[in-house]
């Protein structure tokens, strides 16, 4: 028969003390925390499934930031393409209100003519619209105001000796610069770049307006550009000398042209009938390489993901609502055309780059209507394809909120705990706790006095 000993006893009364203690540490761990385990070696089980479910969670939620991101550009959008119709609904009155010339007076038409410059300018500034710092119409290039409406100027004749290998028919382009006012051109080896030029204007008080660096090709267009918008083209030429060229600025004026990314949008497409054809041949010659290029340009849509595999393209190009040249019936070229029919127009310059010459194009106010129709149509086309994309990332964001629920409960229901549960399992733990020192004391009391005695 196992003979049983005091220490035994006592090591084993410790050792359900230990027990109990320790149980009680953990109920009280669980009730205080919330949570079924704090470590993972507590229940690998449940700290995988914790993985897994907060790992759902957190992709879910930034889904939900970037649909939330989406909704918000693609909103920015329609409302610009909002006001950008009521824009041409209003182009679309004056012009028939313009065509009652015998019940319009020349201050009426002068009154008519200073809106529509004004509608023109609207125009450019809705199209230059922003969200968070991001141009919505300017494709993947957001961070500079895509459309720009210059006056541009053509011709200068060149006063001194020509000591640049430039001449008075390289000039093709001019903006921002004074006319009647003498500037100097000053051709120079870069002193940053080997075997390269570079180009400076200065002002008659010797004031730098406009610049470039860095050109190793000569035989193409080169463009000078300053801080304000000023900016002169030369054509290219075989052979550059460093030296000066003084030449005086005697502009003959092509009227407002709309730049897209730097790029000139209908290069010559809308030229008042008074402007020579030679002025519009150099201005076009200097300045091919800039026309805008639509053919080649590509698609630039901006996508952001919000959910499993889900792409949505947020932005809308600008060329998509106003056309891409005067053969799409560009908004920007019939908003001129309506400008010089309100001047007493009823033609215009364009070049066409096919035939080397200048065409006289003649138009009805008819024709500036159905333009502005098809402009309206275009802008409700893309608008209706922004309103798709709008109702899709509004379904998926939608289900993203179910998706989080979902796995939030799930993620609930493997780590938190059961509070009236715990709370059951704390006080039995209590109450295990306290009688095992009860039984503890009893068992443990006798002292090396009840031996001797």
């Amino acid at each position: 028969m196992l003979r049983i000993t005091d220490s035994m006893v006592t090591a084993q009364t410790l050792a359900n003390i230990n027990n109990n203690t320790k149980r009680l540490s953990e109920a009280n761990d669980r009730v205080a925390s919330g949570k079924k385990i704090d470590e993972a070696s507590d229940d690998p089980t449940v700290a995988a499934r914790a993985i897994k479910y907060r790992n759902y969670v957190a992709k879910i939620e930034q889904y939900q930031d970037n649909a939330s991101a989406a909704t918000s550009w693609q909103k920015v959008t329609d409302d610009a393409m909002d006001d950008l119709d009521d824009v041409i609904q209003r182009l679309q009155e004056i012009t028939t209100q313009a065509a009652s010339t015998a019940t319009s007076s020349d201050t009426d038409m002068e009154a008519l003519q200073q809106e529509v410059t004004e509608l023109q300018q609207q125009l450019v500034d809705i199209l230059n619209t922003s969200y968070a710092g991001r141009y919505v119409f300017a494709g993947y290039d957001t961070g500079e105001a895509p459309y720009a409406l210059v006056q541009t100027y053509t011709a200068a004749d060149v006063t001194t000796t020509d000591d640049t290998g430039y001449t008075e028919d390289s000039i093709g382009g001019i903006t921002g610069l004074t006319a009647g006012s003498s500037y100097t051109l000053t051709v120079a080896d870069s002193t940053a770049y080997a075997g390269a030029y570079s180009y400076t204007l200065t002002d008659a008080n010797g004031n730098i307006v406009a610049s470039v660096d860095n050109i190793t090709d000569t035989t193409t267009a080169v463009t000078l550009t300053g801080t304000d918008d000023e900016s002169i083209t030369l054509a290219g030429t075989t052979g550059v000398t460093t030296g000066d060229m003084t030449f005086t600025v005697n502009n003959s004026s092509l009227g407002s042209t709309i730049t897209y990314k730097g790029q000139v949008l209908s290069l010559c497409g809308v030229v008042d009938s008074s402007v020579s054809d030679d002025d519009i041949i150099s201005y076009y010659t200097a300045n091919a390489s800039v026309e805008y290029d639509a053919a080649n340009s590509g698609t630039q849509a901006i996508k952001y993901n919000i959910g499993y595999g889900i792409e949505i393209a947020v932005n809308v190009e600008g060329q998509d609502i106003t056309g891409t040249g005067a053969d799409d019936t560009n908004l920007f070229d019939t908003v001129a055309k309506l400008l010089l029919s309100l001047d007493g127009d009823t033609s215009y310059k364009t070049y066409n780059s096919e035939t080397g010459e200048v065409e006289t194009v003649s138009f009805t106010t008819d024709e500036l209507l159905t333009e502005l129709q098809t402009n309206e149509d275009r802008l409700l086309t893309t608008r209706t394809d922004l309103g798709a994309r709008m109702s899709y990332t509004s379904t998926v964001t939608s289900r993203l909120s179910n998706d989080l629920t979902t796995y939030k409960e799930f993620k609930s229901d493997n780590e938190d705990v059961d509070i009236a549960e715990a709370a059951t399992e704390q006080a039995t733990a209590e109450y295990v706790y306290q009688a095992s020192l009860t039984v503890g004391a009893s068992v443990i009391s006798k002292t090396l006095v009840d031996y001797l005695a």
